[in-house]
């Protein structure tokens, strides 16, 4: 079945730099190339995503819950952990997406090493959107713009924003999934502080124990937004697994292998498909 990755984003710590593989349906066939979106979990489907009689509407929606957590010095000399409570929200049209998380940290903060609240508080809204080519049958390129809004309460962002673009490409083996994605963005400075723009990117592979679940495995970098600090750089665990009808669960762990990044991060989440 064809598949192919999407940024997003959004199933990982941010639309910056998450694994870009989705399959809103869990048919197998990624919502870029399904041309049946919809299929239930008991359809077999072919190689385009369609069943005979399928009647899908051409457009899939996702909506998610769940919670995450973080711990790490970042740099400094003192432990941070954050919580907070995650909500993503989705639309896959053909070979458009459109993607959306936002956050409430119960305590810390999205990025230490740039804001940091004990009491945590609502963080920035991150928006992403992108469209699909297939080059080849097996060769796949994606390129997307993501969009960080303000809105996070004080101490808790940046309080600018941000925005820039990323590309990822995927090469489709017989047993898995090969990609890497590169990204750039450009950041909003205050009358105060003048944040560098930062490159990042990722690398990586995608496994299906099932037509209807993932794991991906990739090594992630970032610049920091602090000047002369060190970058960004983790090893990333995530997967997705179909639990009843329309409902599936996310899990990720992240295991940072730079001093300011997090040193262990993980997530889970519950989502529903419409």
């Amino acid at each position: 079945m064809k598949r192919l990755l999407l940024i997003t984003g959004l199933l990982g710590a941010s639309l910056f730099a998450a694994p870009a593989e989705r399959d809103s349906d869990l048919d197998g066939v990624a919502d870029a190339l399904d041309r049946c979106p919809g299929t239930a979990f008991d359809m077999t489907v072919d190689a385009d995503g369609c069943s005979s009689g399928n009647g899908g509407t051409g457009v899939s929606l996702l909506a998610g819950l769940g919670m995450s957590y973080a711990t790490g010095k970042y740099g400094g000399t003192e432990r941070v952990d954050s919580l907070s409570t995650d909500a993503m929200a989705a639309v896959y049209a053909g070979d458009f997406y459109l993607t959306g998380l936002v956050s409430y940290y119960h305590y810390g903060t999205a990025d230490p090493t740039v804001a940091d609240s004990k009491d945590g508080g609502l963080s920035d809204t991150f928006l992403g959107a992108g469209y699909a080519f297939g080059l080849t049958d097996k060769l796949f390129l994606t390129p997307g713009v993501h969009l960080k809004l303000a809105t996070a309460e004080e101490g808790t962002g940046t309080g600018e924003n941000d925005w820039g673009g990323s590309v990822v490409g995927l090469y489709r083996f017989a047993a898995l999934d090969a990609f890497v994605q590169y990204g750039y963005t450009v950041t909003g400075d205050s009358s105060t502080v003048q944040y560098p723009d930062i490159a990042f990117g990722s690398a990586g592979v995608t496994f299906y124990p099932t037509p209807a679940s993932s794991v991906s495995f990739s090594y992630d970098y970032s610049e920091s937004y602090i000047p002369d600090s060190p970058d960004l750089r983790s090893l990333s665990v995530l997967g997705i697994f179909p639990l009843y009808d329309t409902l599936s669960l996310k899990v990720n762990y992240s295991l940072g292998l730079s001093d300011s990044a997090s040193d262990h991060a993980a997530g889970i989440m519950l989502f529903a498909r419409f």
